[in-house]
C-alpha cells in the first residue's frame, strides 16, 4: 500500500461511523483493513472494514456496493458473520458488522499445522452449512473468495464466516491483463479462472480448506496464477490419504469429488456433502444409531445459539420415537430459550419506543409502550440490562413512567382477581370456566410464565375429559353396534392424542365391524330389489322368499315386511292370480303372433282385475299401436293395388314405400314393389303411339312383361290381383 494511503487509513482511528468509534487496527488485506471500534449507543465492540481508496474510487463501485449490501444485510446464520450497517461516505466506504474474537483459520493452520480429523470435520460442517445457507436463499448468495483466512475460530469453537459476496461487490469477477481473475488462486475452481462463478466454485474451494486441514498442505502449490491455473485444470490432487494415512475413506471420496474437473461430477449442492459427511458414507442408518447422531447435532446447534436448527432436529428425533425423554427435555430448553430471545428483543423494542413516542410529545403511546415493558420486565427482575432501561425511563419521563406504573399496578389487580377465580373453578372441577378466567388474565397479562402455565394445564384437563367422554362413548357406541358412531368417537380421540392406544385398538374393532356391516346392509339391499322386482311382476311365490329373506338379516326392516305381508294378501286370492296370469300369458301369446286385437282384448281382462299392472297397461298400449299401424298398412296396400290397376305405377310405389317403411319383410308389399318399379313408364301415363304396327309390337311386350312377372312372385290364385283382371290383359281384350 502506498504510503499516503496508509496515512489516510491511519486517520481513521477515532473517527465515528454511524455511533461506531474506530480505537485500533485489526488487519489489512486485498480488499481493504478492518478496524475495532466501539458502538457509543449499545457499549459494545464492532469491527468496521474500511475498503482500500483505489476500490471505492473505481468507476460503478459505490452503485454496486449498495445493491450488495442490501444482500448481505439479510444474512442470518449463526456461522456467518453479520453484517449491522454499510458506511458509503465521500472519503471512505465500507460495512460495520459483528466483533468475533478468535483466530483465522489460516492463523492456526500456520501454527499447529493439519488438524485432528473429528476437529477438522466440525469446523467444515460449520462452514459448509453456513455456505449451504447462502445458497438455497431465494436471492442466492455466493461466498467467491472462500478460504481459510477469511473464516474466523471463537474461542468457543464457533466458526465465524466473512466476507460474504465481497468479491462481487469490488467487481473480482473480471479478469486482469493476463487473463487471471483476482482473488486467491489457490482455491480457485478451474472454470472461476476463466470468469465463471457458480455455487460449484464455493464447493471447490470448501473441498480444498477440508483438505488443506487435514493434510497440512492444499493439493496445488505453484509459483504463478497461470502455473496454479494450468494444475487445477488438469492435474489430479494427491488422495489425501497418501498424506495422512488416519483418514477415512468415505472423508477421501467426499474431498476427491468435490475436486472434480468438471462441476457435473462434483455434488449436487453443498446440503449434499454435508449429507454425505454426515452419514460417514452410508446410505442408510438404523434408528438407533440416527437418534444419537441427531441429538449430537442438536448439542452443536445450541452451543452456536441455532435454536431453530436444533428445534428442527428435536422434532425429527421425536417422530421417530415419541417417547424420547433426553430430546422431549430438550425441546421445551430450546422453546424457552426462543422465548426469552423474543422477549428481549420485545424489551429493547418498547425501550426504544417509549423514547421516540415521548420525542415526538405523543404521551399515551409512550405510556402504553411502558406499560407493555413493565409487564414483561417482571420476569427478568434480576436482569441488570432490563434494571438500566427502567431506570432511564423513570429519569427521562417520570410522570409517564408513574402512571404506567399505575396502569401496571390496577390491571394487576384484575389479573389477581382472575386468576384466583380461575383456580376457585379449577378446584371444582369446572375447567371451561377456569380456562376462560385464565385467557381474560392472560390479556391483560400475556407475558406471564404462570398463568400460561395455568393455563396450559386447564387445557390439558379438558383434553383428558374429553378424551375419557369419547372414549365411554365408543366403548357404548361399539357394544349397540353403532360401529360408524364409535369410528367418530375414537378419531376424535386420536385427533387429541395419537398415541392413544386403547382407541386406536377400538377403532380397529370398530372399523372391521363396520365394513362387515356394510357388507351385510349391501347383501340386504341387493336381496330387497330382487324381491321387490318380482313383487312388481306379480310373481308372489318368488317375491315372498325374498322378502323373508331381508327380514332374517335384518330384522328391522320395515318396507320388506310390509310388503311381504301385501304379498301374502295377494297370493291368497289364487282364482284372481290365476286369471290374471292366463290372461296375461295368452296376452303375450297374441301379441307375439301379431295377433293385435285378441292380444289388447286379453290385457284388457288383465287391468280389469288389476289397474296398476305394469306389464299389462305396457303391452296392450303397445298392441295398440301396432293395430293402428297395420290398419295403416292395409289401406295402404289397397290404395296401392287401386293404382296398380289403374296403371298409376308411381302413385302405387308411393303407397308401396310407405308399408315397406315400416314392416320391410311385407312379402305382397315387395313384389308389387318390384313390379310397379319395372312397369313404370308404360301405361295410360304414357300413350301407346298411333301406328298399328308399333302399338300391337308395344302391346305384346306389355302383356309378356305382365304375364312374366305374375309368374315370378306367385301372383295368380288366391292374390289380390287375381281377383280383378290385369290390366295390361284388359287393354289387350
Amino acid at each position: 500500500m502506498a504510503p499516503e494511503n496508509a496515512e489516510k487509513v491511519d486517520s481513521m482511528i477515532g473517527r465515528i461511523f454511524r455511533d461506531c468509534e474506530i480505537k485500533e487496527k485489526i488487519a489489512v488485506g486485498g480488499f481493504g483493513t478492518v478496524y475495532k471500534a466501539m458502538d457509543l449507543k449499545l457499549g459494545v465492540w464492532r469491527a468496521i472494514k474500511i475498503f482500500h481508496p483505489h476500490l471505492s474510487e473505481e468507476k460503478g463501485f459505490r452503485k454496486r456496493f449498495e445493491a450488495e449490501m442490501r444482500m448481505l444485510a439479510c444474512l442470518d446464520h449463526v456461522n456467518i458473520v453479520r453484517i449491522i450497517t454499510a458506511i458509503d461516505e465521500p472519503d471512505a466506504s465500507g460495512f460495520i458488522m459483528e466483533f468475533v474474537e478468535g483466530m483465522t483459520l489460516s492463523d492456526i493452520l500456520e501454527k499447529n499445522g493439519p488438524l485432528p480429523i473429528p476437529k477438522g470435520i466440525e469446523i467444515f460442517t460449520q462452514v459448509a452449512s453456513s455456505i449451504a445457507y447462502a445458497h438455497n436463499l431465494k436471492n442466492q448468495i455466493i461466498h467467491r473468495d472462500l478460504s481459510p483466512d477469511n473464516i474466523m475460530i471463537r474461542p468457543d469453537g464457533i466458526v465465524k464466516i466473512m466476507d460474504f459476496g465481497i468479491a462481487k461487490t469490488i467487481g473480482s469477477e473480471k479478469v486482469t491483463q493476463t487473463g487471471i481473475v483476482l482473488g486467491k488462486p489457490t482455491y480457485m475452481a478451474p472454470e472461476q479462472f476463466e470468469g465463471t462463478v457458480s455455487v460449484f466454485t464455493d464447493q471447490y474451494a470448501l473441498g480444498i480448506i477440508l483438505y488443506e486441514m487435514l493434510t497440512g498442505k492444499v493439493p496445488f502449490e505453484a509459483d504463478s496464477p497461470i502455473a496454479l491455473y494450468k494444475l487445477h485444470l488438469n492435474q489430479p490432487p494427491q488422495p489425501p490419504s497418501e498424506i495422512n494415512p488416519d483418514l477415512p475413506k468415505y472423508v477421501e471420496k467426499m474431498i476427491l469429488k468435490t475436486l472434480a474437473k468438471e462441476e457435473a461430477d462434483r455434488f449436487k449442492n453443498v446440503d449434499e456433502m454435508l449429507d454425505r459427511i454426515l452419514q460417514k458414507g452410508q446410505e442408510t442408518r438404523s434408528l438407533d444409531s440416527k437418534i444419537p447422531n441427531l441429538l449430537l447435532q442438536v448439542g452443536e446447534a445450541l452451543a452456536k445459539e441455532e435454536l431453530n436448527r436444533a428445534l428442527d432436529l428435536l422434532n425429527e428425533i421425536l417422530a421417530c420415537d415419541p417417547g424420547n425423554k433426553e430430546a422431549l427435555a430438550k425441546r421445551d430448553d430450546v422453546l424457552r430459550l426462543q422465548k426469552m430471545h423474543q422477549d428481549q428483543d420485545l424489551i429493547e423494542e418498547w425501550f426504544y419506543q417509549a423514547q421516540e413516542f415521548f420525542k415526538s410529545n405523543m404521551v399515551d403511546d409512550s405510556k402504553k409502550s411502558i406499560v407493555a415493558l413493565l409487564k414483561i420486565s417482571r420476569q427478568y427482575s434480576n436482569s441488570r440490562i432490563v434494571s438500566d432501561y427502567l431506570n432511564k425511563l423513570r429519569i427521562k419521563m417520570p410522570q409517564i413512567y408513574e402512571k404506567a406504573l399505575k396502569v401496571v399496578e390496577e390491571e394487576g389487580k384484575t389479573v389477581e382477581k382472575y386468576t384466583t377465580e380461575g383456580k376457585n373453578f379449577y378446584q371444582k372441577d369446572a375447567y371451561n370456566e377456569a380456562l376462560e378466567s385464565f385467557e381474560k388474565a392472560l390479556a391483560l397479562d400475556p407475558h406471564s410464565e404462570m398463568l400460561q402455565k395455568l393455563k396450559k394445564l386447564t387445557q390439558k384437563k379438558i383434553k383428558m375429559a374429553q378424551i375419557a367422554y369419547e372414549y365411554k362413548e365408543g366403548i357404548l357406541a361399539i357394544k349397540n353396534e353403532q360401529y360408524q358412531k364409535a369410528l367418530e368417537h375414537f378419531d376424535c380421540i386420536l385427533k387429541l392424542n395419537p398415541q392413544h392406544q386403547e382407541s386406536q385398538k377400538y377403532r380397529e374393532i370398530a372399523a372391521l365391524e363396520w365394513e362387515k356391516k356394510k357388507k351385510k346392509r349391501s347383501e340386504v339391499e341387493a336381496t330387497y330389489q330382487e324381491a321387490l322386482d318380482l313383487y312388481e311382476k306379480w310373481e308372489f311365490t318368488q317375491a315372498i322368499e325374498k322378502f323373508e329373506r331381508v327380514i332374517q338379516m335384518d330384522q328391522l326392516h320395515e318396507q320388506a315386511k310390509n310388503l311381504l305381508s301385501e304379498s301374502k294378501n295377494r297370493l291368497s286370492d289364487e282364482n284372481k292370480i290365476e286369471e290374471i296370469s292366463f290372461f296375461y300369458n295368452q296376452g303375450l301369446t297374441f301379441y307375439k303372433s301379431q295377433q293385435w286385437e285378441k292380444a289388447i282384448a286379453c290385457f284388457t281382462r288383465v287391468l280389469k282385475y288389476m289397474e296398476s299392472h305394469k306389464g299389462a297397461i305396457e303391452y296392450k298400449r303397445l298392441a295398440e299401436e301396432k293395430m293402428e299401424l297395420q290398419t295403416q298398412i292395409n289401406q295402404a296396400f289397397e290404395e296401392a293395388m287401386e293404382y296398380y290397376r289403374t296403371s298409376r305405377y308411381a302413385d302405387a310405389i308411393k303407397k308401396l314405400q310407405f308399408i315397406l317403411e315400416y314392416d320391410k319383410n311385407n312379402k305382397p308389399a315387395k313384389q308389387y314393389y318390384s313390379l310397379c318399379m319395372e312397369l313404370q313408364g308404360i301405361g295410360p301415363e304414357n300413350e301407346i303411339p298411333e301406328d298399328p304396327e308399333a302399338k300391337a309390337t308395344m302391346t305384346q311386350k306389355n302383356t309378356k312383361l305382365a304375364r312374366n312377372q305374375t309368374a315370378m312372385f306367385g301372383l295368380g290364385n288366391g292374390t289380390a290381383s287375381s281377383e280383378k283382371k290385369n290390366p295390361i290383359e284388359k287393354n289387350k281384350k
